[in-house]
């Protein structure tokens, strides 16, 4: 197909997967009794730069296969953004996504589906193992990492593998290192201090280090 309709097709189905993540989100706050939600304003931005970042996925990837997997795993990210940053909650259906994102990748590989990744197991469990020990080490230290975060973190060190997730933790360090630069006066020791959510960071990174092999640099 002619890549004006890749990105045609990735903004539709990007704008559709953001409406998805705000009503899941929604849901699964909803369902933990929580009241807290985005103003409608909030609400159409994140619509629009779904689209937008679904259009931009639709121009890099130009194939079913990596569209459909970055589209999910920008639909998870945004889910677990926004319930986190509003109640500091990672619910597990969001976890358990990811890994079933994972599955799927290795189901493709295994059919030798075209554009299918091919699968090294013992990155992906050495992924999962070290993004687990490095969200848990902070947390046995007193620092503010909940056990959402730890099972987001070990889930996207499975989905990406060893070398891709610590692109995704650079990467999540530099947003962590921009947000605490926008707040002016807040050191990164002392953003790990405060009760600011973690998911978002994971998110973007994870979203990123997904996204890279794609960028045509």
């Amino acid at each position: 197909m002619h890549t004006a309709i890749w990105i045609l097709l990735g903004a539709v189905l990007g704008t559709g997967c953001g409406c998805g993540a705000l009503f899941w989100a929604y849901r699964m706050l909803r369902a933990r009794k929580r009241e807290e939600w985005l103003s409608p304003t909030i609400q159409r931005i994140l619509i629009i730069a779904a689209g937008i970042c679904g259009g931009g996925i639709g121009f890099c990837t130009g194939r079913w296969l990596p569209l459909l997997f970055l589209l999910a795993v920008f639909t998870v990210g945004m889910a677990v953004a926004v319930s986190d940053w509003l109640c500091s909650i990672i619910p597990n259906p969001t976890v358990l996504t990811v890994l079933g994102l994972k599955i799927v990748l290795i189901a493709a590989a295994l059919l030798h589906l075209p554009s299918a990744p091919s699968f090294d197991v013992l990155s992906a469990l050495g992924g999962m193992a070290f993004c687990f020990l490095v969200f848990s080490a902070p947390s046995l230290m007193g620092k503010r990492i909940g056990a959402g975060d730890i099972k987001l973190a070990a889930a996207m060190g499975f989905l990406l593998g060893f070398g891709d997730s610590l692109l995704a933790i650079f990467f999540m360090g530099l947003l962590m290192l921009a947000y605490c630069v926008f707040q002016r006066k807040m050191p990164l020791l002392a953003f790990l201090k405060t009760n600011i959510p973690m998911g978002p960071f994971i998110a973007a990174g994870m979203m990123i280090a997904c996204a890279l092999p794609y960028l045509p640099l």
